[in-house]
């Protein structure tokens, strides 16, 4: 992928921004501001990580911060997210800066992100305050690797990518209410999707151009057949047709994406899919090492989301 002009930086969605429901229009407002959401990741956000973000230097005192309980309270709302972001012009940090907006939702301009928060705290997002800040920051929320692969699509965005992450980010949200919520094929669907969106991200780390590009291609006719097939599970009005529907559809998604997980070659990859599988048909007997491959691979898993997949275990 050929290096594009303009400049990069990032901006972390916390928790609230999720919850709240706000990314597509936090989607919206950064594109309108010329900053364009070339790649994204859910994460789980947590107060160290986020404390040595605040406090790079470790010279403010504690009575700076709230507490850490209180982190662990906002940063257990959810998941948050990570959007890398592409800017035509010299100085991405700052134009993300601009449209931020004040910390204190009360004291934002209304045309600003935070206006919309709903205090100091929970203000929907955080971003870095120049491109040092930005590498190294992602590197501490997403680890080296895949820091140093968001900030390449950064500066050469791919189209596929995009697809796969940004625009694939609202399928792959957990789900805490409705009348679905806790079910268990729709669950791991949108499990599968954010294991698409880590795949993609594989694939960009491949030394290979051409054989990036065929994986990302065979990735967005996965995601299109997920996609379709959680519409379809999603219209069935029992658990058992729902389970039935589920496992009819497997076949189409399953092999594909095991043998695109050999080509990334992450091996927690391929072994939360096959746990994943095993779930759903019904004859996985030892979920917490499925759990533990998930973990391994940084991919998040709502508390709702462990209890069900435990749960069925049992079943």
């Amino acid at each position: 992928m050929p290096e594009d002009s303009g400049s990069w930086t990032y901006v972390l969605v916390t928790p609230d921004g999720l919850v709240t429901e706000s990314l597509p229009w936090l989607v919206e407002k950064l594109r309108s501001s010329g900053l364009v959401p070339v790649a994204g990741r859910l994460i789980r956000l947590e107060s160290a990580t986020m404390l040595r973000i605040y406090d790079p230097s470790g010279r403010l005192q504690q009575s700076d911060f709230p507490s850490k309980r209180a982190f662990d309270l906002w940063y257990g709302l959810g998941p948050s997210c990570v959007l890398t972001l592409h800017y035509g012009d010299l100085d991405a940090c700052d134009a993300l800066l601009a449209v931020k907006g004040a910390t204190n939702p009360a004291a934002a301009s209304p045309d600003s992100i935070r206006y919309k928060g709903e205090n100091g705290l929970l203000n929907l997002v955080h971003c870095p305050d120049d491109e040092v800040a930005a590498a190294e920051e992602l590197a501490m929320l997403l680890g080296p690797k895949c820091a140093q692969t968001m900030q390449r699509l950064a500066m050469a965005p791919n189209d596929r990518v995009q697809s796969l992450t940004v625009d694939l980010l609202a399928d792959a949200l957990p789900v805490s209410s409705g009348s679905t919520a806790l079910s268990l094929p729709l669950l791991v669907g949108r499990i599968r999707l954010r294991l698409v969106q880590q795949a993609a991200l594989d694939a960009v780390s491949a030394a290979s151009a051409t054989s990036t590009e065929s994986t990302l291609s065979t990735l967005v006719a996965v995601a299109s057949a997920l996609r379709d097939g959680q519409q379809e599970i999603a219209k069935m009005t029992t658990s058992s047709d729902r389970v039935h529907v589920a496992r009819a559809l497997d076949g189409q998604v399953h092999g594909h994406l095991l043998s695109l997980t050999r080509l990334t070659q992450n091996p927690a990859l391929e072994r939360s899919l096959h746990g994943l599988r095993a779930v759903l048909m019904g004859s996985e007997d030892d979920w917490l090492r499925t759990l533990a491959a998930l973990e391994a691979n940084g991919t998040y898993i709502s508390p709702a989301e462990s209890a069900m997949l435990e749960i069925s275990t049992y079943l």
